[in-house]
């Protein structure tokens, strides 16, 4: 059986916690949203340990502008 990263709150919580002082949740309404399915969010979680991790995204063109993934999977 696979485990499921939001079966563990410290992760759910974790990445509440991101997304809140990132300014990407803004209301009580997608915070609750989030926490009544954090399963929806499993691509900005995966994306978020990489670049917690260290492992960044190589699609990026040096001259460009750095957008974190994980903050675009978040506008999602």
């Amino acid at each position: 059986m696979v485990h499921e990263w939001y079966a563990d709150l410290k992760n759910v919580f974790e990445l509440a916690e991101f997304m809140v002082e990132s300014d990407q949740t803004i209301t009580a309404k997608e915070l609750l949203e989030y926490f009544r399915h954090p399963e929806k969010y499993t691509e900005v979680w995966n994306l978020y340990q990489a670049e917690i991790h260290g492992r960044t995204s190589g699609s990026h063109r040096p001259n460009s502008e750095r957008v974190l993934p994980v903050m675009l999977a978040l506008t999602k």
